[in-house]
């Protein structure tokens, strides 16, 4: 679908929801949920909005910091204190607040009227006409992966930085991506050994050039000393230990926004692979899963799913 036709579409309808972009989560975590969605209020005739002004990756304006806009954003500073994922608490502002909303705005959805049903869409898919808007898409992950092309474009200044960055890195030919998380994830899922990568890459690929994303330098050492005949590179600082939102979320504006650009130039170093292997259990794998196709291969699940 093209972005005219979308905003054409989505201004169409009456009833609205607004969706409270980087409240809580990693970036990606953020954007794979808003991409859900965004094919939520297609199928249901709503008009898709954003608040995003608070944004915990935010450097002033929220999505606009680095992304060329698609819909129509929300300022309202209320979304900020009772727009939030999760049903409100049984008793308290926020409750409060929700009930006053439904009383006097009854056409105005928040994240929380909607965020059970949209990560229900992979268990649901009878449920949802997606040929009315993708008619070439053949399940949710095609879906997603159009939904992707149309959103997920950088504005000029961070389209410059990205390309600056991603100059660093230089393959002869055709790579391989791999996406390797340490830090928290371990709160998740079960980490997975750096063999596991390999041995599924050496199973569907004679490459032996590889791009590693990851948040822990240590891993992209091991990865060098344990498999000689791999050529490796990264943009990972050797001083990374692993990634903590809660830390990052802390760090001062201008690291944040850098370590954000970087992170979303290693990312597009992963999507221009020939493969690339992540977990699905990860909001990068599911992310990449979305974008890249069957490009994608997971470590823990064979299949991409909504994690």
């Amino acid at each position: 679908m093209q972005i005219s036709n979308y905003t054409n579409i989505n201004n169409s309808f009456e009833q609205k929801l607004v969706f409270h972009f980087g409240e809580k989560a990693g970036f990606y975590s953020e954007f794979n949920n808003m991409v859900l969605a965004i094919i939520y209020c297609l199928v249901n005739d709503i008009k898709f909005t954003i608040y995003s002004v608070d944004a915990n990756f935010r450097t002033n304006k929220g999505w606009n910091d680095f992304f060329k806009p698609f819909c129509n954003e929300s300022t309202n500073i209320l979304n900020h204190f009772f727009n939030k994922r999760a049903h409100p608490r049984k008793i308290g502002r926020q409750k409060f607040y929700h009930q006053i909303n439904k009383l006097f705005f009854h056409n105005l959805l928040t994240t929380s009227d909607v965020w059970y049903e949209v990560r229900k869409l992979d268990s649901n898919l009878s449920d949802f006409d997606y040929e009315r808007y993708f008619p070439k898409a053949k399940d949710l992950q095609s879906v997603c992966n159009e939904v992707v092309d149309m959103i997920y474009y950088f504005n000029d200044e961070t389209q410059y930085e990205v390309d600056k960055i991603k100059s660093l890195v230089q393959f002869e030919g055709e790579y391989i991506g791999f996406h390797i998380r340490g830090g928290d994830k371990f709160l998740e899922h079960q980490l997975i050994e750096v063999t596991d990568y390999i041995q599924k890459a050496e199973a569907i690929s004679e490459i032996r050039q590889g791009y590693v994303f990851t948040d822990d330098y240590s891993l992209f050492e091991l990865m060098c000393k344990e498999f000689p005949s791999w050529t490796f590179q990264t943009l990972a600082p050797k001083e990374d230990t692993g990634y903590f939102h809660k830390q990052f979320i802390k760090l001062p504006v201008e690291v944040r926004k850098s370590k954000t650009i970087q992170m979303f130039a290693s990312i597009d170093i992963l999507s221009n692979a020939q493969h690339s292997f992540c977990t699905f259990s990860s909001n990068v794998g599911m992310f990449l899963g979305m974008k890249m196709g069957n490009r994608a291969h997971g470590v823990d699940f064979e299949n991409w799913l909504i994690w």
